[in-house]
């Protein structure tokens, strides 16, 4: 076991030690739902009556009968990303709260307005982007009250955080978890880094923000490490879908982390050949039509390479997209349609790669 991962482990249990010296174990509660020492609870959430009407977040708390520190996985976020939310599902179900130390928080569909209408990156209700939303407002939309709510009542009540995505419906996506390599401290940088491994997915993006505060950071993770919080995103599945094999990945992230974090026994098993990623191009529609993607989500290619092109709604070829840099393709656009602005292509420049498939031509 590495290092640091020793010393994380280390401090756990030494935290462990001492709330169990200090005091018997006592209720876990976030807001109406309490769970007790060796129970799982479910329940609402609420996010209060505002300018809009208000909603709900559903969550559950399983509180192991041991001391440990306290896991929160966020799926949801955004309304249409699907394997995370079903993923949860059936995890719940597979946890033995007497067999956990520590505490896990799973926000089922953080963003339920959007989950219900269906939308794509926004909520249908204000138009707002949840991951773009952050710390949130109580006077404000919302999906502004929902992310004041997640902040003061999931991030700040975490000692560690995982927002979990996958591409939205109009996307494909390549498997990968992402940390900020230059956010937060040493300390928490380390840690973010150090359980983006341990989730085991082999592509790791690192995230260039630097120094956000907790009012601009404007992203989950990003505000649960400027609350001094681990953090690492996951993006598992896309295009509206969830197959067998997205819901066993992200499963098996989750019980490799809580073994890595000694809530759970037995051994992680974390990533052994890391390809990580320092930087990304996004590429961006500069005007509306139909795209056609030329390659696949996973394929390596060269600076140059024909990512897609845009027609106009007559057929006629109208815009193009190439590789700036070479490396791998993250995301596609899977949908035709396409407005000015938007990312139709992301592609990863691998900063270690190691071992790699070679480029397409």
């Amino acid at each position: 076991m590495p290092h640091a991962a020793r010393g994380w482990g280390l401090v756990m249990l030494l935290l462990a030690g001492v709330a169990s010296a200090q005091a018997p174990r006592g209720d876990f509660a976030i807001g109406p739902v309490v769970a007790r020492p060796g129970s799982a609870v479910s329940g609402q959430l609420p996010v209060p009556n505002g300018v809009d009407p208000g909603t709900f977040i559903p969550i559950t708390l399983i509180h192991g009968a041991r001391p440990g520190p306290v896991l929160a996985l966020i799926a949801g976020v955004h309304g249409s990303e699907y394997a995370p939310i079903l993923a949860l599902q059936r995890v719940r179900p597979q946890l033995e709260p007497g067999r956990l130390a520590g505490t896990l928080i799973l926000v089922h569909a953080a963003n339920v307005p959007a989950f219900l209408g269906r939308t794509v990156y926004t909520g249908p209700v204000d138009g707002k982007n949840l991951n773009r939303s952050f710390p949130g407002n109580p006077e404000g939309t919302v999906t502004e009250r929902i992310a004041y709510v997640l902040k003061e009542r999931i991030l700040r009540r975490a000692d560690v955080v995982v927002d979990l995505h996958a591409g939205d419906a109009n996307e494909a996506l390549r498997p990968w978890t992402g940390y900020y390599a230059k956010h937060g401290s040493p300390e928490v940088i380390a840690r973010s880094r150090e359980l983006a491994l341990a989730f085991g997915v082999d592509h790791i993006v690192m995230f260039p923000m630097e120094n956000l505060s907790a009012d601009k950071a404007l992203y989950t993770g990003a505000t649960a490490v400027a609350l001094g919080k681990p953090s690492f995103d996951v993006e598992v599945g896309g295009y509206a879908r969830a197959t067998p094999e997205q819901l066993a990945l992200i499963e098996r992230g989750v019980f490799s982390l809580l073994r890595h974090l000694r809530m759970l026994e037995g051994k992680p098993s974390p990533v052994e050949h890391p390809i990580f990623i320092e930087r990304r191009a996004n590429l961006k529609s500069e005007v509306d039509g139909l795209f056609y993607p030329t390659v696949e989500v996973g394929q390596w290619v060269r600076a140059g390479t024909l990512l897609g092109y845009v027609t106009d709604f007559f057929g006629n070829r109208i815009a193009e997209h190439r590789a700036p840099h070479g490396g791998v393709v993250l995301v596609l656009f899977a949908t035709p349609p396409v407005r000015s602005g938007e990312t139709v292509a992301v592609v990863g420049e691998v900063h270690d790669p190691g071992p790699a498939p070679a480029p397409a031509p």
